[in-house]
This record gives structure tokens, sequence and C-alpha cells, in this order.
């Protein structure tokens, strides 16, 4: 911004407040004649860039505060007389308390039914114009007209409590900035919304007659975290601070149950019921009756398609309401015509731990200067309960996560106490915060990450002993449809190792070691037995990749996590530059180059190296193993042997000494054109 200027003139009679948000020092007013004058002026100032997913009362500029009240008890004694009606209630505002009063029950449970009323009874209307915009309307006239804005239900709520001996006051606060309120200059434009203060014995509540119907009990934290709030008495003489919801007694339980019990080939079907606990069964109550049955069935399909391709529903959704625990079950139950797929030859099928994805992965904005908000108060359980088929190699296990801003629980244990074996996991997550400070934000994103990988499992066929013992053959399957971001990264790879692989390895001319006249020449005796091997090399890895690269399919790709996500491609990188290092290793190998030995050498223990890294990273990983890593290491005990065969052999043997002796010789118009002016025949006088 090239200029900024605030300028405010008031009568000198008038004293103002100035506050900025910043570190930076405000100018004094100056007075001339009558009039108090401020000015602040600034040039050139730097662009601010805003991080995504920070809290709704972090700004990310500065501001500038200006009021006239001296402290919140001054605005609480010019506010308050706001909310006092002396109007007589009228008989339909007590017809409503006596109706309360009679369906009896216990102080907490009559100001529930107070306010279930409000919620429910009186639709959120606001019209903010005049005197609306600051002075409730009569509560007599709120509930005849049966609408209001915020401060008419919270006016309404607060004189049926107080009708029914319910010590009850309205409370304003602020939607956005309440975290900062008390920081903040008074001024009772400050606030934004109202809510109610119920007080009974030593209990204190909170109240929000705008929300949406509440069959929870009255809890000591409301379903914001207003932070700060000004509650409208004769005694109030400073904010009070508003608890923040907890998280006890509200949340998301899934249970998954999967029957596979037909076989591997067979169809499935699969069950899922979903519970909802407290206000988030507040909340899907109220979204559950604006829905449309069949778009919320058609939206329930496509969701478990998503994650299971092919499921079908089969029943009509159950959805049951009990209000008295206030809980709701929405049961749905699936077909599912295929489970499991094939990769390298192995049967596999995924489980899904949907209801946690959205706490894990990687975030927008990683790099920021802003504290992170993150979902809060959340406490979200899914059970997954497979039945299968037959007895099945998996290894009971716990992974736990403790990070300030949350914890995480998951355990897999393998059942065999019926007639089919079971396989029982189980995931917990809960939110202990709502925001993550910029210091905490490094562990808070390696704990997210470590969360991301542990969602999900895998369920592989078990291996008979044929295939166990030949885990390393070619299975020939259908084209390999690989994500966006490989597929062009191999091809950038493929062109950059050809280019270079021209440009250099094969110009490259290493000097040959001294030979005796007397050693062995040409590709015969062992050295044609490493010619065969180095031709086979070049011809098998092409096929090894192609295995590879099912880990790069559009529908494994989707359910990785960034970490292995970035592995894969490195190793899908490095993979296409060995088959380039290969085909070249080939061509200077039956051209004799002095450049051979060493490339063998290096090529041969590169591809080893690549193949038991990657194998050993699949199979410590989760989503990506076909073998365990003992298989790993048993399996690739042949490659070490050739791995010392060949740098023995390509380092000792006189014949490869006397044979690659071979140098680059550039083209003759290279030479002449590197040789530079001939001098003159004859020399001129």
């Amino acid at each position: 911004m090239h200029w900024q200027r605030v300028r405010i003139l008031a009568p000198a009679s008038r004293e103002l407040h100035y506050r900025v948000s910043v570190e930076q020092a405000i100018p004094a007013p100056t007075l001339r004649g009558g009039v108090r004058e401020f000015e602040w002026e600034s040039r050139d100032l730097p662009g601010t860039a805003a991080d995504e997913d920070r809290p709704r009362w972090h700004s990310a500029w500065p501001y500038l505060q200006v009021g006239s009240s001296r402290s919140w008890a001054e605005v609480a004694a010019r506010v308050t007389p706001l909310f006092v009606h002396t109007e007589p209630p009228s008989p339909e505002l007590l017809t409503v308390v006596d109706d309360i009063r009679k369906a009896g029950g216990s102080p907490e449970e009559q100001a529930l039914h107070a306010l279930q009323f409000v919620q429910e009874q009186v639709r959120y209307v606001s019209i903010s114009i005049g005197r609306g915009a600051f002075r409730p309307t009569n509560p007599n006239t709120v509930l005849s007209r049966r609408f209001g804005d915020c401060k008419d239900k919270s006016l309404l709520l607060v004189t049926i409590l107080r009708h029914l001996g319910i010590d009850a006051d309205p409370v304003l606060v602020n939607s956005h900035m309440g975290r900062v309120l008390n920081d903040a200059l008074p001024t009772p434009y400050s606030f934004d919304h109202a809510i109610a203060r119920v007080k009974i014995g030593d209990r204190t509540f909170w109240a929000d007659g705008t929300d949406d119907e509440q069959f929870s009990a009255l809890s000591a934290g409301v379903p914001a975290s207003y932070g700060w709030g000004l509650i409208l008495n004769k005694s109030a003489t400073a904010l009070t601070n508003i608890p923040a919801p907890s998280p006890e007694g509200i949340g998301k339980r899934s249970e998954v149950s999967i029957d596979l019990s037909k076989g591997v080939d067979a169809p499935g079907k699969l069950q899922v019921t979903t519970s909802y606990l407290g206000r988030w069964a507040d909340h899907q109550r109220q979204e559950l009756a604006n829905d449309n049955p069949q778009k919320r069935r058609a939206s329930y399909a496509n969701y478990i398609a998503d994650y299971y391709p092919g499921a079908k529903m089969a029943a009509p959704l159950d959805i049951s309401d009990d209000k008295v625990h206030n809980i709701i079950k929405v049961s749905e139950h699936y077909d599912l015509p295929q489970t499991f797929t094939v990769k390298n030859g192995r049967r596999r099928f995924f489980l899904q731990a949907d209801e946690l994805y959205r706490y894990a992965g990687s975030l927008k904005s990683s790099v920021r200067t802003s504290p992170l908000a993150i979902a809060y108060p959340a406490d979200v359980q899914q059970t997954i309960r497979v039945i299968l088929p037959k007895k099945w190699d998996v290894s009971d296990d716990t992974v736990q996560i403790d990070n300030p801003a949350f914890h995480y629980i998951s355990t897999v244990k393998y059942i065999e106490q019926s007639a089919f074996p079971q396989l029982l996991l189980d995931y917990r997550y809960r939110s202990l915060t709502d925001v993550v400070e910029v210091a905490a934000l490094d562990q808070y994103l390696k704990d997210r990450r470590r969360l991301d990988d542990d969602l999900g499992f895998y369920i592989r066929e078990p291996r008979s002993p044929a295939s166990a013992a030949n885990t390393t053959r070619v299975v020939f399957r259908k084209p390999v449809a690989l994500a966006p971001e490989p597929k062009w990264l191999i091809v950038i790879a493929l062109i950059a190792g050809v280019f270079a692989a021209l440009r250099h390895g094969y110009r490259w001319n290493p000097v040959p070691k001294w030979i005796d006249p007397a050693w062995p020449v040409g590709i015969r005796g062992w050295l044609s037995l490493f010619a065969v091997l180095a031709v086979g090399s070049a011809i098998w890895w092409p096929f090894f990749l192609w295995g590879f690269a099912s880990n790069l399919e559009v529908d494994v790709w989707v359910r990785l996590p960034g970490t292995v996500r970035a592995v894969l491609l490195l190793f899908a990188i490095a993979g296409v530059l060995l088959q380039v290092a290969l085909v070249l290793t080939n061509t200077l190998f039956f051209r004799k180059r002095s450049s051979t030995p060493l490339l063998m050498i290096g090529t041969h223990c590169a591809t080893a190296a690549w193949s038991f890294t990657s194998q050993i990273y699949a199979a410590a990983h989760h989503l990506l193993g076909n073998l365990s890593i003992g298989d790993v290491l048993w399996n690739k005990r042949f490659a070490w042997v050739g791995v010392v065969l060949y740098i023995g052999y390509f380092t000792l043997s006189k014949r490869v000494k006397a044979t690659f002796v071979a140098r680059y010789q550039p083209p003759r118009e290279a030479q002449s054109a590197s040789a530079g002016p001939k001098e003159p025949l004859v020399a001129a006088e």
C-alpha cells in the first residue's frame, strides 16, 4: 500500500481512547479550538499474505481500535438497560412457563426444556435496522410473532427461566474475536451475538437460543468457543471467560462389519452403523430433517462407493433417534460384488478408516506465521470387524500418538474363536485443543503424518508355499493406469536419463589399465556368462518396474499419504534411470569400451540395492507390502552373492582387463572442429 491515512475528529469535550493491535507507537491527538484531531499516516506498507486455516480470532493485518468507554463496567451499565422490559408477562408467556413447570423434572431439565422451546418454536430472523440493531424486542412480542434475532431469543429465554425461578442473564459475545476480546478496548460495538448464562446452584451453564434444538444436557461449555463475554446485569464489572466446549459426551462412533466368509473370489457384505452423540446428534438431527430422503440415499451410496468400488445399497437406510440419551444411529447395508483385487499375483482388500481421514494428511499451508485452527471438539472412533474365509497371517499391533493437540490410538487384533476367523481394527482420535501455535506446528505435522500413515489396512491373501518360494516371478497384468504425477515424472526422468547417457555416459573414456599381451582376450569363457546376464538384466528390469508400478496406479495412489507418495516417486525415478543405465552398459559391453567394467559393477550393485530397499520399504508399510521384511531378507540373499561376484570378477579378471580397452572416438567432424586452424604449409614472408 503506497499511502494510508486515518483522521478522526471529535469534540474536545469527548474523550477517545486508541489501541493498535501491533507493537507500534500511537500518535497523540492534537487540540485545535473545540476539536480534538487524531491523524495517523503510513506510506509504502508491504503486503501481508494471510495463512489459510487460521483461527477466526487471529488477524493477519494490524488494526486500530477507537472507543469512548473507560471500562467494561461502563459498557455494561450502558447496555444492560436495553435488555430490561417492565411490561408484565403476557398470558401466552405464562402458559409456556406453566407447561414447562408441569412437565416436572430437575431445574436443569426445566432449563433445557425452556431452551428447546426457544430454539424450536421461535424462528431466527434478524432485522438489524434502526433500534432493532441494538435493542431487543419485548419478549411478549417475540413469543406472539414467533420470530426474533439473537438478542430477542436470548431475552425471551432469560425471561422464561426467571419466571421458572432460575437465575439467568443475557450475555453479549463476539462469534469471531471472542478469544482476544479481553485485550480489546471496552466498547459495546465489540459484540455481534447474544446468548444466555444460566446459574443453578453452584453450577453455571451457557445456552444459545439460536442453535439447533438441543437434546443433550446443559453444559458448562457452549457449542462454539466464544471466549470472553459480557454478562448484562448490575454487578457486571468486567468480561467473563466462557469455557471452551468439552469433548465429553460429544462425538461419533462408526461400527463397520465386512463379511468375507464366502471366499476371496465371492461377493461380500458391508454394514455400517454410525452413532452421533451429544451436540453432534443435535446437529445431525437437523440435517436429517432438512434432507430429501432420495438425495440422502444417493449421497450415502456414492460416499461408500468412493471407498469400496462397486458397492451397492442392499436395504433402505435405517435411522433411529434416541432423544432421551441424545443418540442418533444411521445403519447402512451394502453388497460388495468385488472384494479382493489382484496385485503382483496376490489378492488383497483395503479396509478404509474413512471417518478419521479429515484429521490426518498434509495441510494446504504448512509453512505459516499464524496459528493453525483444527477441528474441536472432535472425538471419533471407528471399529472395523472383518469375517475372514480362512485363517490369515495377521499380527496384533498397537499404534499410539500423543500430541498436545490430539490423542490417537489404533489396535489390530486377530481372533480365532468362532467358525470363521475375524480381524478387528479399532481407530480413535480425540482433539485436545482448537489451535496449534506456530512453535508447536513442526511436531504437530510430524504426528499428523504418522497418523495418516497408520490409517487404513490391507489384508492380503495368505501365500501358498509355492508362491512364497518364488516371490520374484514376473506377473503379467492388465495395463497400469498410472496417476498423473508419477506418470509425468517418469517421462521426464526417462528423457533426462537418455540425454545424460548420450551426453556423458556414452562418452566416458577412462584409461585402460596395463595389460600383458599374453592375457586372454574376447567375450569368451566366464565373460560370456556375464554377457548373457547383462542382456537378461536389461530385458528383465522393465518387468520388475511393471510390478512396482502397481503402487502408482490411480486407485492406489489416491489412498497413500504424502510421505509415502514422495518415497515411491523417488523409487520410480531411480528405477527408470537404472533402465537407461542397463541399456547403456550393454551397448558399451559389446563395444568393449574401457568404461564397461566399472559400469557393470555400478549398475548391478545399484539394481540390487534398488530392489532390496524398495521391497523393504513396501514390506514395512501396511499400505504397500506384499512380503514381510523377513521374506525380503531371505529372498535377496542370492542377490548380494551376485554383487560380490560381479565386483570380484570385473575387478580381478585378466580377460576383462585385456578385452575392455576400446576408447571413445568423437566423430571426424568434431575432431576437425576441435583441432582448430591448421598452420600454413608455407610461411608468409
